[in-house]
């Protein structure tokens, strides 16, 4: 079963993950986030300023997640899909959130045609750029594989999880590319306690100590 960050595994027509047995909701990364193509190419300049240069490995993405004063619960999430992947062992999707485009229209029901005027994020080719699209409104979403790229007019995905409909995306939800990645090994290290929230005075705020920090995921598949 498929596991997206950081709500865990995923199940057909819900918007909500699961870790054993605990059900997760979405949220974003409140302090922003990073995607960058990683590109390992060796260079050597002669006595006559001719530059040499070679490709070692094919180039590939990391993502960085920032957070700022989350709650408790929200870090707990972070930390039991952490435990769940055996941290860098599992690969797992991971939304790339500053590559968000709004779609000027969404049709379909369990194929969504999304009109987008960039589309070089997304590829058909497997193991190539970003195989998965993420339309999300903020509460819903629809996730699923890209089927067909129209350069620079629209993508179709296989809508497979999530409850988002192609009227309510058409109306708020922004597409997001999704990779396959891994996290970094120690990505919680960064992480450190700021304000505590005493529980019994308000206890639907989730008491606890808010946590500040950053994860960073690294792409399993070459980014162009």
């Amino acid at each position: 079963m498929p596991k997206l960050f950081p709500i865990g595994d995923l199940s057909g027509g819900s918007s909500s993950g699961t870790i054993d047995s605990i059900s997760y909701s979405m949220f974003e990364p409140n302090n922003g986030c990073t995607t960058t193509p990683i590109y390992s190419i060796l260079t050597n300049l002669a006595d006559d300023k001719i530059m040499a240069t070679r490709k070692k490995t094919d180039s590939y993405i990391t993502v960085k997640y920032q957070y700022d004063n989350i709650l408790d619960r929200e870090y707990k999430q972070i930390e039991h899909f952490t435990d769940d992947v055996d941290e860098a062992l599992t690969p797992f999707y991971v939304v790339s959130w500053d590559r968000g485009i709004t779609p000027s229209n969404v049709t379909g029901t369990t194929t969504l045609t999304v009109s987008i005027p960039i589309t070089r994020y997304f590829s058909i080719i497997a193991n190539n750029k970003c195989n998965m699209g993420f339309l999300w409104s903020g509460s819903q979403f629809a996730l699923g594989a890209i089927a067909t790229v129209t350069t620079n007019t629209s993508i179709a995905m296989a809508k497979t999880y999530g409850n988002l409909s192609a009227t309510i995306a058409a109306a708020k939800a922004v597409l997001y590319p999704v990779y396959t990645g891994y996290i970094s090994p120690g990505a919680l290290q960064s992480f450190s306690k700021t304000e505590f929230i005493d529980e019994a005075k308000n206890p639907s705020s989730y008491g606890g100590f808010m946590r500040s920090g950053e994860i960073s995921f690294i792409g399993k598949y070459k980014s162009n």
